[in-house]
């Protein structure tokens, strides 16, 4: 049964150095993995789920301004009666405009609000990390019990830490703890 030798490195250069080991031990390169933490630009990603309501408002104040002020210039020029809003309308061209604007891009304003606070938003944001930076995890793939004393021996030596036993055949196995 085929098994895999998991271990926690402390960096590039460990990792190295028992790489090396390994590859003059007669392990070949497809029988090693080595995953490394990028140095130079790690950063962990998370989600925050928010809402529309902000844009929202935005966009129906800004509609119900533009609206409101096309209206208002309208209403003026072409003497359209609406009760209740003579006053605005027989001050000029300029105050219908921006009363109209203002009085409809409140609304329209309120209206996207509600509208954009019922639809979800999920923003990707930065955290920083919280594991240990510079940490690697290297896998070495044994086909026997003298390749595993090998392995064992050169990882102790070399002061891996967390190394374990994995069968490879299935992921349903849990990990065998070997060596702390």
């Amino acid at each position: 049964m085929q098994h895999a030798v998991l271990a926690t490195l402390s960096g590039h250069e460990q990792s190295a150095r028992v790489v090396g080991a390994l590859k003059q031990a007669g392990f070949s390169a497809d029988d090693i993995s080595v995953l490394l933490p990028d140095e130079f630009g790690a950063q962990e990603l998370g989600f925050v789920r928010g809402s529309k309501a902000p844009e929202g408002t935005a966009l129906g104040l800004w509609l119900g301004l533009l609206a409101g002020a096309i209206f208002g210039y309208y209403a003026w020029s072409m003497r359209i009666q609406v009760n209740g809003l003579e006053s605005f309308f027989v001050a000029g061209p300029a105050v219908a405009s921006l009363s109209m604007a203002a009085l409809s891009g409140i609304i329209a304003g309120l209206f996207g609000g509600l509208i954009g606070s019922t639809m979800p938003e999920y923003i990707a944001r930065k955290y920083d990390r919280k594991t240990r930076f510079g940490s690697s995890l290297l896998s070495v793939h044994i086909d026997n019990g003298s390749e595993l004393r090998v392995v064992e021996k050169l990882l102790a030596t070399e002061g891996a830490q967390e190394i374990r036993l994995m069968p490879e055949d299935s992921d349903r196995h849990k990990p065998v703890q070997l060596a702390s």
